[in-house]
């Protein structure tokens, strides 16, 4: 037994899967074959970051130099917090209902289902961004005639060089808005075939995840070899080629330097968070208290690598860094390498996209299983595939991000990270909730920091959720009622499910044994 935060005594996790028939490992996968430490550091890394590809606009809004140091210093103020206290805390609750478990145990049932409402909706939506990105890269290629020559035409590139005027224009972010949102209005527009190929994609990506999840951070594990490869090649071919002087170049004034910082903001948040989402892997590790603090530790370390050495070195070789953006890296590596190196910095665009997609299915899918473990979702969501694999609830979510994938990606990005920041608030007030209340939890790893001192330690991430929060709501005034109108809902859920459990006498660990809930397969 442990103390709730209100000084009641409740069930550990451990409990609470007993109750369900499981054992203290929530219900593990039938082949007894957990995520190994690679495994679990490839997803993770997907999930947090996935490459630098897409966040080239950061060195052509501030330039390399502060490019860089805005990374460290986000990475200082949120990142690295997040993955300190999410290993805490998944060492603390090795069950796959992860930050919902958190949040349940430091507030309540009622804002422990809208931690995992929140996330839920931010990773769906986050998931159909990826079929978006890839269709939309190749598309662009297509209709540019694949290659398109510059410079005298020795070489080519996938994309035309972009044009390097006097100042950064938001021309293409606005224009992004007139796509088409929702399902019902492609279809309208009679633009099936576009439809058709995303959904062949998000289909395509989603394979892997009826493997177990051993098998899946294997996958990963492959799928990360080959997006960082090409970017290593880039380096090393780039040695004889650098240029310093290029990056003290001044970067570009903003047309909208409003949008423009908004912007930078959002990639900096998109790049850099994500380590929550490892925690509802915990109940498919074993040793959760060895292997998080390495995998947490291992990913941090190749994210920063990731992100801050191509931004350098492209600085150095492309004078132009002050045009970047979506995909100029593919140029970059034209420039370097050729064509072929091009070809396979295009490779590790996609590659990256399949990765992040995988992995966020992957993340949401034990997330509803975890969540029905301890009765904050249906139990038909407890059902498993013979190899382990969470088959009702990866159906589920490729349902509904079949739905999305048709939506505006500047819509979606904004919606997203919304979410994202208010769930991240909410773990991170739960952190120091169960810091402060529940001094006695057993924390097989913790922040070796006093509470006062951790609580000072996250503070600067729940400032920066605020800022995210308040930026999303501010982009437009259809942002903002997709993000009022699916707060409200969640919000009515959580009320509904409240007096439900009430109307019935039960805690949501009674609910779920009420509902059936039970092991999976053996």
């Amino acid at each position: 037994m442990q103390l709730s935060a209100t000084g009641t005594p409740t069930r550990a996790p451990a409990e609470d899967s007993a109750l369900l028939g499981g054992s203290s490992s929530s219900a593990s996968a039938p082949t007894n074959k957990k995520l190994s430490l690679l495994g679990l550091s490839a997803i993770l890394f997907f999930n947090v970051s996935g490459g630098p590809q897409g966040s080239e606009y950061v060195v052509a809004y501030a330039g390399p130099y502060v490019g860089i140091f805005s990374t460290l210093v986000f990475a200082l103020l949120f990142a690295v917090p997040q993955a300190m206290y999410t290993t805490e805390l998944s060492t603390a609750f090795p069950v796959n209902a992860g930050y919902t478990a958190w949040v349940q145990a430091a507030f309540g049932d009622f804002w422990g289902l809208q931690e995992g409402l929140w996330s839920l909706v931010s990773g769906i939506v986050d998931t159909a961004t990826y079929p978006i990105l890839v269709y939309d890269a190749v598309d662009q290629m297509m209709r540019e005639g694949g290659f398109s020559s510059h410079a005298g035409g020795a070489h080519a590139t996938p994309w035309a060089r972009p044009r390097c005027t006097e100042s950064i224009d938001d021309e293409d972010a606005q224009s992004d808005l007139s796509r088409p949102l929702g399902l019902w209005s492609c279809l309208e527009i009679n633009c099936g075939m576009e439809y058709s190929t995303k959904l062949f994609l998000l289909l395509l990506f989603t394979i892997p995840n009826l493997f177990n999840v051993h098998s899946v951070g294997w996958v990963a594990v492959a799928l990360a070899v080959l997006v960082l490869v090409p970017f290593v090649l880039l380096v090393l071919g780039s040695l004889p080629h650098m240029h310093p002087e290029f990056l003290t170049l001044p970067a570009l004034p903003h047309n909208s330097p409003q949008r423009g910082f908004t912007e930078f903001i959002n990639i900096l948040f998109w790049n850099l968070s994500g380590f929550a989402m490892a925690s509802t892997l915990a109940g498919e590790v074993d040793r959760p208290s060895v292997v998080y603090p390495r995998a947490m530790t291992l990913t941090v370390l190749m994210m920063l690598v990731a992100y801050c050495v191509p931004y350098a070195v492209g600085a150095m070789v492309d004078q132009d860094w002050r045009c970047w953006s979506d995909g100029s890296f593919v140029y970059v590596a034209e420039l370097v390498g050729g064509p072929w190196l091009a070809w396979a910095m295009l490779a590790s665009t996609l590659i990256s996209n399949w990765g992040m997609y995988t992995s966020e299915v992957l993340e949401d899918s034990f997330q509803l299983l975890g969540m029905a473990e301890v009765g904050l979702a249906p139990s038909i969501f407890l059902v498993r595939a013979k190899s382990g694999a969470p088959i009702v609830a990866i159906a589920v979510i490729t349902v509904l991000v079949a739905l999305l994938v048709s939506m505006s990606f500047a819509e979606i990005l904004a919606v997203n990270n919304f979410f994202f920041a208010a769930a991240a608030a909410l773990e991170a007030l739960a952190f120091i909730r169960l810091r402060t209340e529940q001094p006695e939890l057993p924390r097989p790893w913790s922040i070796p920091l006093s509470n006062r001192a951790a609580s000072v330690f996250v503070a600067p991430q729940l400032l920066i959720c605020a800022v995210v929060c308040v930026l999303a709501l501010a982009k437009s005034a259809l942002t903002a009622c997709l993000c009022m109108g699916v707060l409200v809902l969640c919000l009515g859920v959580g009320v509904a499910h409240r007096h439900w459990l009430r109307r019935m006498g039960m805690r949501p660990a009674q609910q779920a044994a009420f509902a059936g809930g039970t092991p999976a397969p053996k």
